[in-house]
């Protein structure tokens, strides 16, 4: 409590989003080269269960008060051993960490908050890092959603619409 280890300043702020945008880039280019490789027909086990499995987690984050544990928890128990085997073999468990609700609504807050400063007020870096990760994210969701089986489809919807609408 006093340490100040807890904390996050902004250029561990900064570098976390040009971490998580370059990674969620990476994975979406390698997702879509194999798409494309493949004749844009991917198997269902291979196409967005950690999408599945983050769209999951955000609802039951929701449920328990929004804390990253439950988050976790609520991942984990939503598909149990069958969504442990779909999403050891899916191209996005290396960054489902970055694709929850959480993240989303980190990233929207930080940038509808930059857009709606005055333009002497704004901080353009924060702005830039937010909206790149923000644009990636939305782009593997739609990639998700285009490639992926039908639960993977489903979740990313639900995600989106949570998104957009805050309607689930």
């Amino acid at each position: 409590a006093g340490v100040g280890v807890g904390r996050l300043e902004r250029p561990d702020l900064l570098r976390f989003m040009q971490v998580a945008a370059f990674f969620t880039r990476y994975c979406r280019i390698k997702q879509e080269a194999q798409a494309a490789k493949q004749g844009g027909k991917q198997p269902p086990a291979a196409a967005g269960a950690a999408a599945a499995a983050a769209a999951e987690g955000g609802k039951a984050a929701t449920a328990n008060g929004g804390s990253t544990a439950a988050n976790e928890a609520g991942a984990a128990g939503s598909g149990g051993a069958g969504a442990a085997a779909a999403e050891a073999g899916s191209p996005f468990v290396g960054i489902s960490m970055t694709m929850g609700w959480d993240t989303f609504h980190l990233v929207c807050k930080l940038w509808v908050e930059q857009a709606d400063t005055s333009m002497r007020m704004r901080d353009w870096e924060l702005q830039a890092v937010s909206m790149r990760l923000l644009c990636e994210m939305l782009a593997v969701l739609a990639g998700a959603h285009r490639l992926g089986s039908r639960e993977d489809r489903q979740a990313a919807d639900r995600l989106q619409r949570r998104l957009l609408h805050d309607d689930l």
